[in-house]
C-alpha cells in the first residue's frame, strides 16, 4: 500500500440524473473500481447536492471512519465544501476526500464520445491515485493572547480601541510622539511586540495588531506654481473652514470682506498634483454644495477624471449639475493653466468634451475670486519604518495596503496584522472609522474566545535534510516559517501554498496531500487506463484559486478543449518547480502550461511570480536538451477567463501537433538541474 491513512476506500460515481451516463459508461468505470483491493464500496448515485441526496451518503458513510472516499461528478470547487463538512458529521477526516471532476473537466469539454471516456477513465485513475496517499490532516486547539496591539491615535485608531474593549479584549496602545513599534515577532496569535519608548524597549504578547495611522496633507506649491495663501487655499483646508472646524489661521473667505449680495467666483482644480482621487472629489462636491447653495458662489471644477464610485457620489454629482456648478474635464497633454494678474488667480483650461474634428476647442478663462487646489495625500511619516518593523510590505503611493484583492480591504501579508486609518488608503475619516469596525469582527473572527483551531501536520519538515539555509523563510510570503535547529512553520501563520516545497533546494520540506510523491503518481503511465490516451498529451499545472476557476468557467461554457489536455490542480503555481516541469515530460508530456494568478493578484502574493521565473529558466534547459523550450509555457488567468484558456489550450494543442510528439516521451532521462531563478 502506498503510503497515506487510507486503509479503504469508499467510491460514489454521480451521473448527475443521468446527464452524465448519456455519455460515460458508468458500469464500466465502476467496475474498473471494483477491480481493486482496496475499493471496499462502489456506489452509483443520481445527485449528490441536494440535502436528500446528501443525507443518503451520510448514512452509506456511516461507521467507516478507517475510509476514505473518493467521489466522481463534478467541480470539486462545488463538491468539496459541503461533503468536508458531511465526512466529519460522520467521523471521516476530511481531507481523506478526492473529487474526480468528469462533468466540467471531461463530458462538457470533450464532444467525442470516445474521447470523452477515454478522458474520464484517465481522470478516475489519477482520483484513485490521490485518494490512496491522502493523509489526514488533524486540527489541535492553538493558545492565543486575549491582547491586541492598536498602533495610531486617530478617529479610526480610536474606534478600534473602543471596539476590541467591548469584545472583551485587552488593548496595548502606541499612540507615536516618542514611542513607536520596535519590531513583530512570532505568529499570529502569539506575536511578540517590541516597543521603544524614551525609557527603552519593553514587550508585550499579543494576539493581533491593529495599524490605525493616519495621512498626511500638504499643498503642492512647486507643483502648481502658484503660492499658497490669500485667494488660494487647500482643498480640505477649505472644507474644514466651510464645516466650522478650522483651526486659528485658516484662511477667511474673500467674500467676508465683500459687499453682501455680491456673486463670487469658486473654482476647483483636482489632479494636478498627481493624485486625482475620488477623495479629492468628495471634499470638493461637499464644498461645492455649501458654496452654491448657502453662498450662491459661481461654482467651477475641472478635474482629470470624475470618480463617482463612493456611496452617494454619483447622485451629488448629478445633482449639483443639475443645480448649475460647471463641471470641466482636461487631459494629460492639456492640463489647466494656473496663474495670478494683480492678486487675482486665473485658471486657463481647454474641455476635452468641447473638442470636434473639425476645429480646435476654445481656450476658457476663468478669473477666481477663490482657486481651490487639491493637497497631496501622502502616508505619515512613520509609515515606511512601521512597515519594516511589523515586516509587512506596502502597496501604492507608499501606503500600507497592498493592491492585491486577497488582502483587500484591510489584510496584510502577516497575517493578524491588519490596516485601517487614512495610512492604509487615501480615504475619508468616516471611512477609516467604518473599516475599523470591520476589522474588530476580523480580530474576533481570528482570535475567537482565547483559542483557535489549527492543522498541525500540514507541513512536513525533514530535519535531516535541512541545511539551514534560510531560503524556505526568506520565500515565505506570510513568514509563517521560524528557525531553531530546524525549519519551524507556524499553524496558524502556515496557509497552505507549498512555495517553501518548491524553494528548499535539499527537498526539505513537504506541503502534506501535495507532496512530490503525490504529485508524481498523477503525472505517471499505465496502460491499463491510458492506452488509448490522445495525442497531443498536454499537462497543465492550474492554481485553484485563478486557472482551475478558470477551467472550471470553460466546463461550464461548453467550450471545447484539447482531448490530450489533463489538469494538476494546485494550491498555488509556487508549487511547480523544476523537478516537476521535468517530470512531467519524463512522463510523457508533449507540453505542459503553467496557469497562474495575474501579477499582485496572487493570493499568496508572489508564488506566481517564482512560478514564472522557474518556467523561464526550465524554457532554457528544454532548448539544451534538444526537447524545445517553447513546449512550455506559463499563462496569467482570472477566475472568469475559461474562454481564454480554451483560446491558449487549443493552440498549444494545434502547435504541438505540427511539432510532433516529445523527444522525452517514453524515455527516461537523466534530471538536469535548472539554472537557479
Amino acid at each position: 500500500m502506498p503510503e497515506g491513512d487510507t486503509k479503504t476506500i469508499t467510491a460514489l460515481l454521480c451521473h448527475c440524473k443521468d446527464s452524465l451516463s448519456r455519455t460515460l459508461d458508468y458500469e464500466e468505470l465502476a467496475q474498473m473500481l471494483r477491480q481493486e483491493k482496496d475499493v471496499k464500496e462502489v456506489s452509483v448515485v443520481a445527485g449528490l447536492c441536494r440535502e436528500t441526496d446528501q443525507a443518503s451518503v451520510k448514512t452509506l458513510l456511516e461507521g467507516k471512519s478507517g475510509s476514505s472516499v473518493l467521489v466522481l461528478g463534478c467541480s470539486p470547487k462545488l463538491l468539496e465544501p459541503s461533503f468536508r463538512q458531511l465526512l466529519s458529521e460522520v467521523g471521516i477526516n476530511p481531507h481523506l476526500l478526492s473529487v474526480v471532476n468528469v462533468r466540467e473537466g471531461c463530458v462538457w469539454v470533450t464532444p467525442d464520445q470516445g474521447e470523452a471516456r477515454a478522458r474520464a477513465r484517465r481522470m478516475l485513475r489519477q482520483g484513485l491515485q490521490r485518494v490512496r496517499r491522502l493523509v489526514a490532516i488533524e486540527q489541535e486547539p492553538v493558545a492565543v493572547s486575549n491582547r491586541v496591539l492598536v498602533v495610531g491615535s486617530g478617529a479610526a485608531a480610536q474606534e478600534a480601541v473602543n471596539g476590541l474593549g467591548e469584545q472583551g479584549f485587552e488593548v496595548v496602545t502606541v499612540s507615536g510622539g516618542t514611542e513607536r513599534v520596535a519590531g513583530l515577532d512570532g505568529e499570529v496569535g502569539n506575536f511578540n511586540a517590541r516597543i521603544r519608548d524614551e525609557r527603552g524597549v519593553k514587550h508585550e504578547c499579543v494576539g493581533a495588531v491593529v495599524v490605525a495611522t493616519d495621512d498626511e496633507k500638504r499643498f503642492a506649491g512647486e507643483e502648481y506654481g502658484v503660492e499658497h495663501g490669500g485667494r488660494v487655499v487647500g482643498l480640505y483646508e477649505l472644507e474644514e473652514a466651510l464645516a466650522g472646524a478650522a483651526a486659528p489661521g485658516a484662511p477667511s473667505l474673500p467674500w467676508s470682506e465683500g459687499s453682501e449680495g455680491e456673486r463670487r467666483i469658486v473654482c476647483f482644480v483636482l489632479g494636478l498634483a498627481g493624485q486625482d482621487s475620488r477623495l479629492a472629489l468628495e471634499s470638493a462636491l461637499t464644498s461645492a454644495h455649501r458654496l452654491h447653495r448657502e453662498q450662491n458662489a459661481e461654482v467651477y471644477i475641472i478635474s482629470h477624471e470624475v470618480e463617482v464610485h463612493g456611496r452617494g457620489l454619483a447622485r451629488r454629482y448629478g445633482e449639483l449639475r443639475d443645480e448649475g456648478v460647471i463641471f470641466f474635464r482636461y487631459t494629460d497633454d492639456e492640463p489647466p493653466r494656473l496663474s495670478m494678474d494683480n492678486g487675482t488667480p486665473v485658471v486657463e483650461v481647454i474641455d476635452d468634451y468641447l473638442r470636434q474634428a473639425d476645429r480646435e476647442p476654445p481656450l476658457i478663462r476663468i478669473p477666481a475670486d477663490l482657486l481651490v487646489l487639491e493637497e497631496r495625500v501622502d502616508p505619515g511619516p512613520e509609515t515606511e519604518s512601521l512597515a519594516s518593523s511589523l515586516r509587512i510590505n506596502m502597496g501604492p503611493g507608499g501606503f500600507l495596503q497592498e493592491d492585491n484583492v486577497y488582502l483587500l480591504p484591510a489584510s496584510s501579508r502577516r497575517v493578524g496584522v491588519f490596516n485601517v486609518g487614512t495610512s492604509r488608503v487615501p480615504e475619508s475619516e468616516d471611512e477609516a472609522v467604518a473599516e475599523a469596525r470591520g476589522v474588530v469582527a476580523s480580530v474576533v473572527e481570528l482570535l475567537g474566545s482565547g483559542g483557535r483551531p489549527a492543522p498541525t501536520n500540514r507541513t512536513e519538515v525533514t530535519k535531516g535534510k535541512c541545511t539551514l539555509c534560510l531560503t524556505c523563510q526568506r520565500y515565505c510570503p506570510h513568514w509563517a516559517i521560524t528557525y531553531t535547529r530546524a525549519p519551524e512553520i507556524a499553524p496558524l501563520a502556515c496557509q497552505a501554498c507549498g512555495i517553501c516545497a518548491a524553494e528548499c533546494p535539499a527537498v526539505a520540506i513537504q506541503l502534506r496531500n501535495f507532496t512530490d510523491d503525490q504529485i508524481d503518481t498523477l503525472l505517471s503511465w499505465d496502460p491499463r487506463f491510458d492506452a488509448d490516451w490522445p495525442s497531443p498529451r498536454i499537462v497543465a499545472f492550474a492554481c485553484e484559486h485563478s486557472g482551475y476557476e478558470s477551467f472550471d468557467m470553460a466546463g461550464a461554457m461548453r467550450l471545447a478543449l484539447p482531448p490530450g489536455l489533463e489538469i494538476i490542480r494546485l494550491p498555488c503555481t509556487g508549487k511547480v518547480d523544476t523537478r516537476l516541469i521535468l517530470r512531467a515530460f519524463e512522463e510523457g508530456a508533449d507540453g505542459v502550461l503553467v496557469f497562474a494568478c495575474h501579477e499582485d493578484n496572487c493570493k499568496f502574493l508572489h508564488g506566481n511570480l517564482r512560478a514564472s521565473k522557474r518556467v523561464a529558466a526550465m524554457k532554457e534547459v528544454l532548448d539544451q536538451i534538444g526537447v524545445r523550450g517553447d513546449r512550455l509555457e506559463i499563462h496569467n488567468l482570472a477566475a472568469n477567463m475559461g474562454p481564454k484558456l480554451a483560446e491558449i489550450a487549443n493552440e498549444m494543442a494545434a502547435r504541438l501537433s505540427e511539432m510532433g510528439v516529445s523527444p522525452l516521451k517514453g524515455e527516461l532521462v537523466e534530471v538536469v538541474e535548472a539554472p537557479s531563478a
